[in-house]
């Protein structure tokens, strides 16, 4: 991949992230080959539990995406007393206040573009990165 499609990708991904599609961005870093930096965007997620239905065909992932990501981190942990299997899965980033203090790390060097900064900088809190990137004071107030 050259610099020309490389820089695109790398805008591609701040505009899903500045337009809340922060699942779109790393389905984009993964399917254009970026497949490290989409592992990295993905430790912005907080851990929770998801109720697992045993009658649902989709599987628990697909489960949490149709319940546009309800949070449901105060359920008890129990198991269902017929199979002893749990009724729920652990997703999200257990470790993430680290990948916070690392990302907020790499987002003050210059070791990435301005918009690898920009976007890892608006998933862990780092403003002067993405405030780089605002192209017009819209991007600068929102």
């Amino acid at each position: 991949m050259n610099q020309e499609e490389e820089a695109k990708v790398q805008k591609g991904v701040f505009y899903y992230i500045r337009a809340g599609e922060i699942d779109k961005a790393i389905v984009f870093l993964y399917e254009s080959g970026h497949i490290a930096k989409a592992a990295m965007m993905s430790g912005y997620q907080y851990t929770e539990k998801v109720l697992i239905d045993p009658n649902d065909e989709t599987g628990p992932f697909e489960a949490q995406m149709e319940k546009d990501f309800e949070l449901t981190s105060n359920l008890p942990d129990a198991s269902s007393p017929q199979t002893g299997k749990q009724d729920f899965e652990v997703s999200g980033n257990s470790e993430r206040d680290m990948w916070k203090h690392i990302a907020f790390s790499v987002c003050e060097t210059n070791g990435l573009t301005k918009y690898e900064r920009g976007s890892l900088g608006a998933l862990c809190g780092h403003r002067q990165s993405m405030l780089d990137v605002a192209g017009s004071w819209e991007d600068r107030v929102s």
